[in-house]
């Protein structure tokens, strides 16, 4: 079992249901509740396979610590391929938001600027990338610049945690995906 501190997450990407740590030039997503893992692995690993996710390898589980060694929670994990995502540390911090935009403040609007000129590929593919996954019949509640990546120029769906698949079915117009490994 792999054991990772707390402070292994500062600084990561936060999902409302999970953490991605970069390992090996790879992600592992960590959940603290099986069934939310469960749920995304296996949305992620079914849109995976036409090209639509980033690939999924194994599932485990790993001990989350404090600084002393006392675990915190189980971590319930799988391992994904890594795709090109939005560099949220170009985000302006939440205090910026207050401050007022003017033309005297140079490099408040300069952070600005460049959070706009970096969501802009993502925001433009989000839409196209919608549109593919509801043609599919996956119903995509959450679609923002800050969920998808890039995977050799492809948009690509990386917060796969919500219910996607209505019915539980997927038009994969022919392609064939891999068993679960359960």
């Amino acid at each position: 079992m792999l054991v990772m501190t707390k402070e292994s997450f500062k600084g990561s990407p936060n999902g409302a249901t999970c953490c991605m740590v970069k390992m090996c030039g790879r992600g592992v997503k960590v959940f603290e509740d099986r069934a939310d893992r469960d749920l995304a692995y296996n949305n992620q690993n079914r849109l995976a396979c036409i090209g639509l996710a980033p690939e999924t390898y194994f599932l485990g589980e790993i001990e989350v610590t404090d600084g002393d060694g006392d675990t915190h929670f189980t971590g319930y994990v799988y391992e994904t391929e890594l795709a090109d995502v939005l560099d949220l540390s170009l985000r302006p911090k939440s205090t910026d938001y207050n401050r007022v935009d003017s033309d005297e403040d140079a490099e408040y609007n300069e952070k600005w600027d460049l959070w706009a000129d970096a969501r802009k590929p993502f925001e433009a593919a989000c839409d196209g990338l919608k549109e593919e996954l509801e043609s599919i019949g996956v119903t995509w509640e959450d679609a923002h610049a800050g969920n998808i990546g890039f995977i050799d120029g492809h948009a690509v769906l990386i917060d796969c945690g919500d219910n996607l698949f209505d019915d539980g079915s997927i038009n994969t117009k022919g392609g064939a995906c891999r068993e679960l490994n359960k």
